[in-house]
């Protein structure tokens, strides 16, 4: 009898931890809109500096609109600019693949295809590292991914989350360098990014709302 109880138990306790890719990369199901704020290598927020997110939720599929009128830090040093890109991405049970996707370009529309690129990767275990590398990088350098489960705390509350280190490897030598991390909360997506060592926060979340006629790529 003991055996009997024993399975349904080992059962429970393992899908008690179960969660998917998208319980952490999509915000809650009532909202569609996440908004971040850009904050200097020196710990100022930067006026004005916002990208707004919008997520459309197609069951095994998605669309993420990205519309900013800023730009973000990379190195010490400004990248980006003003527009709006439009993603179609694919959802499995561990990861988000990215697919084709549009923008608004001088002469119009521009179209690209990621062919599959994984933009998101959860372990399939709590103890787990997972690591990935997308194909065909141009440069000299190219950017390697580790995730793994973390903590981090939520106005003043401690939440669980997916950390993602970004890592710039340098094709020849091999040679890696942390270059920043992400975290990514259940029931909200990313949540903020900072520096390799977590001492200062670079973009973080500012407000998540519904928005009943988002913005697209046309």
């Amino acid at each position: 009898m003991k055996h009997t109880l024993l399975l349904p138990l080992i059962l429970f306790s393992s899908m008690s931890f179960a969660q998917t890719a998208k319980d952490y990369f999509f915000p809650a199901s009532d909202k569609n809109l996440s908004v971040y704020k850009t904050i200097d290598p020196q710990g100022n927020y930067e006026n004005g500096w916002t990208t707004k997110i919008y997520f459309k939720d197609e069951g095994d599929s998605a669309i993420i609109t990205t519309q900013s009128n800023g730009v973000s830090w990379e190195n010490d040093q400004l990248v980006g600019g003003k527009g709006i890109w439009e993603q179609s991405v694919k959802i499995n049970e561990l990861e988000i693949l990215a697919f084709e996707g549009k923008t608004n370009a001088f002469n119009g529309v521009e179209t690209f295809n990621k062919g599959g690129e994984i933009i998101f990767k959860i372990p399939s275990a709590k103890s787990e590292k997972v690591e990935w590398e997308n194909q065909d990088q141009k440069g000299t350098m190219v950017k390697t991914h580790l995730s793994e489960f973390s903590e981090i705390k939520v106005d003043g509350k401690k939440r669980k989350a997916v950390k993602v280190t970004t890592i710039l490897k340098r094709k020849r030598s091999g040679k890696r360098e942390n270059f920043y991390v992400d975290y990514y909360v259940a029931g909200i997506g990313r949540y903020k990014q900072t520096t390799p060592n977590g001492d200062l926060t670079l973009e973080v979340l500012s407000d998540q709302s519904f928005e009943a006629n988002p913005p697209a790529v046309k």
